[in-house]
């Protein structure tokens, strides 16, 4: 049937471990392809917070328009308008060694130009004329919620409970 893509977009901050599978692919897997299987944290006796936050523009990244593109007609690239990433994350102890918990939020955005894409002055008009001081930007905002409960049901019997929300827009 061909290959599969599934689009999720992982929340570092409530991952413990990843691993990825470059290979022809085995008995479990439908198709061949990249595979990635990530564990996710699980807390522990002690408390742990963590914050990560990021951002840039467009002054922080590059531009490959050279003369050759611009004598083929091209005016403008595709290029970062702007992001920005937060990520608080932590957990600990519910219970002293029997069960744990761990919590993570995400709010990434991503506004990307977009190549020779040019906002309408007059979206009324009947004829499109580009403004060509506004690029057209492409955005892309993600909010995951994640937590995980870990049971230690008997020294050889653990169990966890683990939810992933993510919200794409």
């Amino acid at each position: 049937t061909g290959g599969q893509a599934v689009t999720f977009y992982m929340n570092e901050g409530s991952v413990q471990e990843v691993s990825i599978r470059t290979d022809g692919g085995d008995a479990e897997a439908q198709a061949s392809g990249v595979w990635m299987n990530a564990i996710p944290k699980e807390g522990g006796n002690t408390f742990n917070w963590n914050v990560t936050a990021l951002w840039a523009n467009k002054d922080l990244a590059g531009s490959n328009l050279s003369q050759a593109y611009i004598n083929q007609g091209l005016t403008a690239v595709n290029g970062l308008k702007c992001t920005w990433d937060f990520n608080p994350n932590g957990g600990g102890p519910l219970i002293r060694d029997k069960l744990w918990f761990y919590v993570a939020y995400r709010n990434n955005e991503i506004d990307k130009y977009v190549a020779d894409a040019f906002y309408n002055p007059n979206p009324t008009a009947w004829l499109y004329a580009p403004d060509k001081t506004r690029q057209a930007a492409d955005t892309q905002i993600h909010r995951n919620y994640a937590g995980r409960l870990t049971w230690q049901a008997t020294p050889r019997n653990k169990f966890g409970l683990f939810w992933d929300e993510q919200i794409p827009c």
